[in-house]
């Protein structure tokens, strides 16, 4: 299999970080009121949204409750 290299560039504020042992998680506020997830884990990284414009603030409490909680979103 081949590997390549994808550069993805938006625009957002930098709202909180969490680490966990297997993960660095940073949550970003991006046009939309909406928000992304950008997570580094070991050597690989991605960028999460719910597959459109992002997440809800009641979707990142959902599924990151604890970035959630670091940003005062719970």
């Amino acid at each position: 299999m081949e590997q390549k290299t994808v550069e993805v560039r938006f625009q957002g504020e930098e709202v909180a970080s969490h680490s966990d042992p297997s993960a660095t998680y940073t949550l970003y506020r991006v046009p939309g009121d909406a928000y992304v997830v950008y997570v580094e884990e070991g050597e690989e990284a991605w960028l999460e949204t719910d597959g459109r414009k992002g997440f809800s603030e009641g979707m990142v409490r959902t599924f990151f409750p604890q970035l959630a909680a670091t940003a005062g979103l719970s």
